[in-house]
């Protein structure tokens, strides 16, 4: 089985990105949420305090988003084992569907322990989102001649292709 899960931070694009890219779980940082938190019937919701607090100052923030998210994927990573699809919260992706082919078909090295790990994070200001494909237990890694998502036509909160 695949998990979709996202985790916040800034849930503006939460109820499109809950619906659109048929996330399952959903990861709620205490500390640090801003807008209001969309909640759908069939979507686990786990929430956790990383006790970074917003920071005026933006080299300051800058950084502490970045423990933020370090601290979010561990989390999720020690209480999912399981296959696990990250997409940012503010990503949509129209044909999910077939990214989700494209995933199940990766041979994992290890069976159920962090073994598969797809990621479509986006980290800054907006940008075009990179897609990796990391597969952790082992050495094996993506062709650069097999894109999932077109890097150039997609930014924060607009919706991705699937090529």
């Amino acid at each position: 089985m695949v998990r979709i899960v996202t985790f916040l931070g800034k849930a503006q694009y939460l109820k499109e990105a809950i619906e659109k890219n048929k996330i399952t779980d959903v990861f709620i940082d205490r500390s640090y949420t801003i807008g209001e938190v969309y909640y759908a019937k069939g979507v686990n919701y786990h929430y956790m305090d990383t006790g970074i607090k917003p920071s005026e100052n933006c080299e300051i923030e800058t950084i502490n988003r970045r423990i933020r998210i370090v601290k979010m994927v561990r989390e999720i990573i020690s209480k999912i084992d399981d296959n696990i699809f990250f997409i940012d919260s503010d990503v949509i992706i129209d044909d999910i569907e077939n990214l989700l082919k494209i995933f199940e078909n990766v041979t994992p090295s290890t069976p159920r322990s962090l073994s598969t790990l797809l990621a479509v994070l986006v980290t800054g200001p907006p940008k075009l989102v990179p897609v990796q494909i990391v597969s952790l237990g082992s050495t094996a890694r993506p062709t650069p001649t097999e894109p999932v998502v077109k890097r150039s036509s997609v930014h924060r909160g607009e919706k991705a292709a699937v090529m």
